[in-house]
């Protein structure tokens, strides 16, 4: 074989190799993708969350920055997620809350309850897997009165993800959107 036949040879495996790796959709080393199922949906909350709020409620005497801590419970059917949120200048806990979340086999979807510390109210919704992406839905009460809501988690990784809450207060006519958003990234 000549050395000009080897030099065709070897180009054309490389431009081969070249077409074939521009064609190849890449992966985050970061960030791999996982396929959830509807039991497992909230499992990429367990652990220890850093909370960067891009969106607070008005009046709400909250900062920027929040922690959050889920794990299971009650022999692994339930998991529980309890939120710290800080002041504007990040020193002192001004709000603790907690979310309760149980899979209700059968239905596909599942069941939460939110609730605040020291605070009367609370959220009840349903939440179900849509496209890769966890949506939930219900309502409850604030100092505001009754409230409908519905709420996104979306962008979801091993390493981060976000949140966005819409919430109205007259059954769904007007709508404030977003309530509440924010991104975790874990500790």
């Amino acid at each position: 074989m000549s050395d000009q036949t080897r030099v065709v040879q070897v180009s054309t495996s490389l431009i081969g190799l070249a077409v074939l790796l521009a064609c190849t959709k890449p992966q985050r080393a970061e960030e791999p993708q996982v396929e959830r199922t509807a039991s497992a949906a909230f499992d990429f909350l367990l652990g220890d969350w850093d909370i960067d709020m891009e969106v607070v409620p008005q009046g709400a005497p909250i900062g920027r920055r929040a922690t959050m801590r889920a794990y299971r419970f009650l022999d692994g059917t339930a998991i529980l997620d309890e939120w710290r949120h800080f002041d504007q200048a990040g020193d002192d806990v001004v709000f603790r809350g907690a979310g309760f979340r149980t899979f209700v086999p059968g239905t596909d979807h599942w069941y939460v309850v939110w609730m605040m510390a020291e605070v009367e109210g609370y959220s009840e919704l349903s939440a179900e897997l849509v496209h890769g992406e966890l949506r939930t839905t219900g309502g409850g009460r604030d100092a505001s009165g009754q409230l409908v809501e519905r709420g996104r988690y979306f962008d979801i990784s091993d390493r981060a993800f976000s949140f966005t809450l819409d919430r109205s207060y007259d059954g769904g006519t007007t709508w404030i959107r977003p309530f509440v958003a924010f991104r975790a990234t874990r500790k």
